[in-house]
């Protein structure tokens, strides 16, 4: 699993898979029906500070907060 560092501070949550669709090489997407079901759009900000970590637990950091997951297909 790679690990990935990356400090977000208020950064739209869809700029936040930009970055790490960038940093991995991983065809991250966000499913925008989700997101509305939840009541969040692609500005909605994220703060996270993830150090070295594994990519399944920073997903989970910057997710669990928003009632998001992820599902790797």
């Amino acid at each position: 699993m790679q690990r990935v560092t990356m400090n977000f501070d208020a950064t739209p949550i869809s700029d936040v898979a930009d970055m790490l669709r960038d940093q991995t090489g991983l065809n991250i997407l966000l499913d925008r029906q989700a997101l509305d079901e939840e009541g969040i759009t692609p500005d909605t900000p994220v703060q996270a500070k993830i150090t070295n970590a594994r990519l399944d637990n920073a997903l989970a950091r910057i997710l669990h907060p928003h009632n998001l997951t992820y599902v790797v297909r």
